[in-house]
C-alpha cells in the first residue's frame, strides 16, 4: 500500500529509539546535535535519540554541544577494538520504545524522513530498510545495516554477536538477519524513505565475513563490558 494510503489509517501511536554508536567523531555529533534540535516539536516528542559511546577517548557527553532532551547518551567504559555490535546491542536493552533504528553514526535523516517513519503504519513480523543516498543526493545501495524493527524481535533474535569483537565485518549482522528471517520475520524496504550518508570510513578495512575468524563460543551472549548512563 502506498505511504499515502497508509497515513490515512492510524499511524505509529508509540515512539520509536533512533540508536547511534559514536566513536571519536565530535565535528559529526556539532553537525548532527545541530539538526537534532532544528526537528520539531512533534519529532522530539516521538523520537527517542540513543547515543552509544564506544569508549571515545573524548566521552560524547563531555563535548561542548547542545544536546536536545531527547537524547539519552550511554558510555561502554573501556575503548574495545570494533565493539560497534555491542554497543548496538545496549542501544537496543536501554531502549523503553516498541520500535528502534538501527543505523551508523555516518547516517542521518532529514525531518521529512523522520516525520514520515512516525506516521508509517508498520506490518507485523516486518523490518524496514530504506532508501540511500550520499549527501549529493547520488543514489547508493541500501544500507542493511540501517533499518527499523520492533525491539522485542530484535531481541528474539538475538541482537548482534559479541563473539566476533575486535574483528571488522559483516558476519555478525548477515548472521542476525538469518535468525530474523527464520523466526518468521522478513525484510521490506520503506519506500517513501531516505536515510542519507557522509561516509566516515574512507579509512576502514574492507567489510568482509569474519565468521571463520570465530573468537569465542555460540553462545557467548552479548553486553560483555561494562558501561553507565552519562546524559
Amino acid at each position: 500500500m502506498p505511504y499515502s494510503e497508509r497515513c490515512l489509517q492510524n499511524p505509529m501511536t508509540n515512539k520509536i529509539s533512533l540508536i547511534y554508536t559514536y566513536y571519536n567523531y565530535p565535528e559529526r555529533m556539532a553537525i548532527e546535535c545541530a539538526r537534532w534540535n532544528k526537528y520539531n516539536d512533534d519529532i522530539k516528542n516521538n523520537l527517542k535519540i540513543i547515543i552509544v559511546d564506544d569508549g571515545s577517548k573524548v566521552p560524547a557527553h563531555t563535548l561542548s554541544v547542545s544536546y536536545p532532551h531527547n537524547v539519552s547518551i550511554y558510555r561502554i567504559k573501556k575503548d574495545i577494538v570494533w565493539n560497534e555490535k555491542g554497543a548496538r546491542n545496549l542501544g537496543a536493552v536501554v531502549a523503553d520504545t516498541e520500535w528502534v533504528i538501527f543505523t551508523d553514526f555516518d547516517h542521518f535523516f532529514l525531518e521529512k524522513d523522520i516525520d514520515q517513519i512516525l506516521n508509517y503504519i508498520p506490518s507485523t513480523k516486518t523490518a524496514y530498510r530504506f532508501n540511500r543516498r550520499s549527501v549529493d543526493e547520488t543514489p547508493k545501495n541500501v544500507h542493511s545495516e540501517s533499518f527499523l524493527i520492533e525491539r522485542i524481535r530484535a531481541i528474539q533474535a538475538g541482537l548482534f554477536s559479541e563473539c566476533y569483537t575486535g574483528l571488522y565485518g559483516a558476519g555478525p549482522y548477515q548472521m542476525f538477519y538469518k535468525r530474523f528471517q527464520e523466526q518468521g520475520n522478513k525484510f521490506e524496504i520503506m519506500s517513501d524513505v531516505v536515510i542519507y550518508q557522509r561516509s566516515n570510513k574512507n579509512n576502514a578495512p574492507r567489510n568482509g565475513d569474519v565468521t571463520g575468524n570465530k573468537k569465542y563460543d555460540a553462545n557467548y551472549g552479548i553486553l560483555h563490558f561494562e558501561w553507565q548512563k552519562t546524559l
